[in-house]
């Protein structure tokens, strides 16, 4: 009867591994594990990749070399599909992302093709299927968090940064964390390039 569903996990201890199971509408069980967060000081990897849209085998590809790796957790920078308004799109997505979710968690970035059919609906639709921090000004978009050491921080670049309540909030953000003292590293994401270089330099 219903297709995405959200549990809250409390009283986890840090630095450790979990066994789950998923029981599916026709009783099969899907299991899975995930690891949490150890302390401050404790070194760590991440996974960033993006762009996975149009083609499942390569996406697929990836996702299995992902898997070799001991990574705390991924960072997808968007473009998860060709047309975020397209639900059938995003069952291939996940089913794409299956072997990886299952073990790992991944932080969203909001890519410009989530809003190619419509920018209402592809937003509700990255809501939708990821639940992040509800910390920046575009709840479900823009948000922050911390692992160990770090400061991670996701914008939304498909649209001007000047004089936005986005920018006033990423630059409050960074400069706290400047001098945080417990914060040794900064770590910014959005889809487009900061950048000029290639077909996409006018972005």
């Amino acid at each position: 009867p219903q297709m995405i569903h959200r549990i809250t996990l409390t009283g986890l201890a840090p630095e450790t591994r979990y066994q789950y199971a998923v029981q599916d509408a026709v009783g099969r069980w899907h299991p899975g594990t995930f690891r949490t967060a150890g302390p401050a000081n404790r070194p760590f990897t991440f996974l960033v990749y993006g762009d996975c849209r149009s083609n499942f085998d390569r996406h697929r590809s990836v996702v299995e070399a992902m898997l070799t790796e001991h990574a705390a957790f991924a960072v997808n920078t968007g473009d998860f599909v060709e047309d975020g308004a397209k639900p059938k799109l995003w069952r291939y997505f996940f089913r794409a992302e299956q072997p990886l979710l299952r073990h790992l968690a991944m932080y969203p970035v909001l890519g410009n093709h989530e809003l190619k059919g419509s920018w209402n609906r592809g937003i509700a639709a990255v809501r939708r299927h990821f639940a992040v921090p509800l910390n920046g000004p575009q709840p479900g978009i823009t948000y922050s968090f911390t692992h160990g050491n770090s400061l991670f921080v996701v914008l939304n670049s498909n649209g001007s940064f000047v004089g936005t309540r986005q920018t006033a909030w990423a630059t409050r953000l960074i400069r706290n964390a400047a001098t945080d003292r417990k914060i040794r590293h900064i770590f910014v994401f959005l889809h487009h390039s900061p950048y000029a270089s290639g077909v996409h330099g006018e972005n």
